[in-house]
């Protein structure tokens, strides 16, 4: 499947894309529901959770909030719906990866 989008110039390297390409696929099979306001985190895990956004069957009902420029560019790309975070009652899900925790999670 080609993306359009930030892909074209990736330098991540393939091994670590697979892997983000799974979580990704997990997370949103997991807790993503239609309906849903999701805030995006930022990252190349984010912008996998995105791209396997795009063939979640309930993605025209979603409302996204992007955090950074990247993950704005590939929501766009996707099909996904954006909206601006600060006037939204609630936010369902948010979906972050923190990519700097130490082995004792700090």
């Amino acid at each position: 499947m080609v993306h359009l989008g930030l892909e074209e110039t990736n330098w991540i390297p393939r091994s670590f894309q697979e892997g983000a390409k799974n979580l990704a696929k997990e997370a949103v099979e997991y807790f993503a529901r239609p309906n849903q306001v999701i805030g995006l985190g930022s990252g190349p895990i984010a912008a996998a959770i995105v791209r396997e956004m795009a063939n979640f069957d309930g993605k025209e009902t979603l409302e996204c909030i992007p955090t950074s420029f990247q993950i704005e560019l590939e929501s766009l790309c996707n099909a996904l719906k954006l909206v601006d975070g600060k006037g939204m009652p609630e936010i369902d899900l948010v979906l972050m990866v923190p990519m700097n925790l130490t082995p004792n999670l700090t």
